[in-house]
């Protein structure tokens, strides 16, 4: 095996899980079934007392960095990476591997990344690293070339139903289709969205948009409203995610590489795609990144920055 694997894709479809599966195969000493060619799957007894140890945070041989969430922006520190030269410097204990999983990469500030780069550099023996990372153009090129890169991508819309199966999620076709398209196939995404009433929230912005290029400034203060004065964040999260997403499904549209999800795309894409060229689309969709960089930074008012933004789509 590599002693560095770095796992890339979208955030929520797997990359994680798969590495615990392989985490626990691993320090079980990678027992199952084999071939002239390696093992031919990662089965693990769940009821082992690696996988609880594993489970419980409390094996001796793996370590997991993930960013500290008490701060506004969770990032992983300098301090936390000094911790990882320290547990694989020891001998391993309970196997002959030991394990770091780091998730994300994307959480790391510079400091951090380059003390991480040092370990890379002059990696122990019997010490496996993986690397979480969701957008990888982000990370330092030095450190993807200290890895071996395993790329991840969405499961189609029948594996995507597939997956959803096994949930307790219930939604008719038109829903599991604005699903699959908000998330990017991501079924982790698709989850939070889902739980948070995406769907509903994207059907109600798309319903402001519907008699363009006329608006109604009165629903769209009640829609802003709805969503900056929510005491969780999680409604603004949501409504980041469709404003941006359906931006990008518009551009799509327009460039002839998309068909719309439901009833309400079909009707109002049409009418938008021909309002706007390519480049206005783009300006707007950097416009949004900047505004809701500076609600979350600069404090801006988020019930501001939403009503910028669907009167500029006018």
């Amino acid at each position: 095996m590599p002693h560095s694997l770095l796992f890339c894709g979208a955030r929520g479809i797997g990359k994680a899980t798969f590495a615990y599966r392989l985490v626990r195969f691993v320090l079980s000493g990678g027992q199952g079934e084999t071939s002239m060619f390696g093992p031919t799957d990662l089965s693990v007894d769940a009821d082992s007392s690696v996988v609880r140890h594993i489970e419980n945070g409390s094996h001796g041989d793996f370590m997991v960095l993930e960013p500290d969430d008490s701060t506004v922006t969770p990032t992983i520190k300098i301090d936390a990476v000094r911790k990882i030269q320290h547990f694989v410097s020891l001998t391993p204990s309970e196997n002959p591997w030991r394990v770091v999983l780091i998730d994300s990469v994307d959480e790391m500030n510079a400091n951090a990344a380059n003390a991480l780069l040092k370990v890379l550099e002059e990696p122990p023996s019997h010490c496996m690293m993986i690397l979480i990372c969701h957008n990888v153009g982000n990370l330092l090129p030095t450190l993807r070339s200290r890895c071996r890169r395993f790329d991840f991508s969405a499961p189609t819309y029948p594996n995507f139903l597939s997956i959803l199966s096994h949930t307790s999620i219930e939604l008719d076709e038109e829903q599991s289709r604005a699903l699959f398209a908000l998330s990017h196939g991501s079924i982790g995404s698709a989850l939070s969205l889902h739980q948070h009433h995406a769907f509903d929230l994207y059907a109600t912005m798309l319903g402001l948009l519907e008699n363009f290029p006329t608006l109604n400034y009165q629903a769209i203060g009640q829609f802003s409203q709805k969503i900056a004065g929510a005491k969780s964040h999680a409604q603004w999260d949501v409504w980041k995610i469709i404003w941006e997403h359906g931006l990008m499904r518009l551009s799509l549209y327009q460039a002839g590489c998309l068909e719309p999800a439901t009833a309400q795309e079909a009707d109002i894409f049409p009418k938008l795609a021909s309002h706007f060229s390519a480049e206005q689309l783009q300006a707007l969709l950097a416009k949004s990144h900047e505004l809701h960089h500076q609600s979350e930074t600069l404090h801006l008012d988020r019930k501001q920055a939403i009503q910028i933004l669907l009167q500029m789509a006018a």
